[in-house]
């Protein structure tokens, strides 16, 4: 990810989806993974070939059971909805995503982007009526 100050972010290697049990912050670093990273970026860019690395960082990427956002009202939850689970594509897409559940929230439904495929409801299991007390999976 190209940045205006000229430094370029790198990005990858997603590790099998878990349940997250560390608080915010505690995320480990393994400097393996980035190495891997820097190499690979290296060997594809000869912009990047003699660059210096200025940090490592890890985080957790908020994906939904099926690997789409869920956008729109929680059922059964009056006045709640949701906006999440965009994985690495959220600050791309935050702005279709937001003007779209705006408008589901102030007119009923949205009219500038199609957010129904989207819709949270998809995610709940008939047979699990706890979501609501345990999250949406």
């Amino acid at each position: 990810y190209p940045r205006p100050s000229g430094e370029a972010y790198v990005a990858g290697f997603s590790d099998p989806a878990v349940v997250v049990t560390e608080p915010p912050g505690a995320v480990q670093v393994r400097d393996g993974v980035c190495d891997r990273l820097e190499a690979g970026a290296r060997r594809l860019s000869s912009a990047l070939r003699a660059a210096s690395h200025c940090g490592r960082q890890s985080c957790y990427l908020p994906w939904t059971a099926d690997e789409f956002p869920a956008i729109g009202r929680l059922p059964d939850v009056g006045g709640a909805y949701v906006c999440a689970g965009h994985g690495c594509w959220g600050i791309l897409n935050s702005l279709a995503s937001g003007l779209g559940l705006s408008e589901l929230i102030l007119d009923g439904h949205a009219t500038s982007v199609d957010i129904r495929p989207f819709d949270p409801a998809r995610l709940l299991h008939a047979d699990d009526p706890t979501w609501a007390v345990h999250g949406v999976p």
